[in-house]
């Protein structure tokens, strides 16, 4: 995660042996990440749509998300995980829940 600016539109994410979407940190270096996500669908049987692993943390805008086929969360589109939880306050989401994991 260095800083990047992801848009994903009209898209099907389908990852039935894990998660959707990972932002993730490769050090502490980590910068804040944006990601759009519209119009699209995740399929994943794993965690929530999106997990943020990032101590820097993401701006996260949805529209028309569809996650319920997310088994393990379709209420939350976002998770922090539990080992970023100090940093949970850098992650904003727009359009969806976010929850520590």
């Amino acid at each position: 995660a260095y800083g990047q600016n992801v848009e994903l539109k009209k898209v099907t994410i389908n990852n039935p042996n894990g998660r959707a979407i990972k932002i993730a940190d490769e050090d502490a270096d980590a910068l804040k990440v944006t990601l759009s996500v519209a119009d699209s669908k995740a399929i994943s049987s794993a965690k929530a749509a999106i997990l943020v692993t990032n101590v820097g943390g993401a701006d996260i805008t949805l529209s028309n998300f569809d996650i319920s086929e997310v088994a393990a969360d379709t209420i939350n589109a976002v998770w922090v995980d539990e080992d970023r939880a100090a940093y949970a306050d850098q992650v904003t989401v727009t359009g969806g829940n976010v929850v520590n994991e």
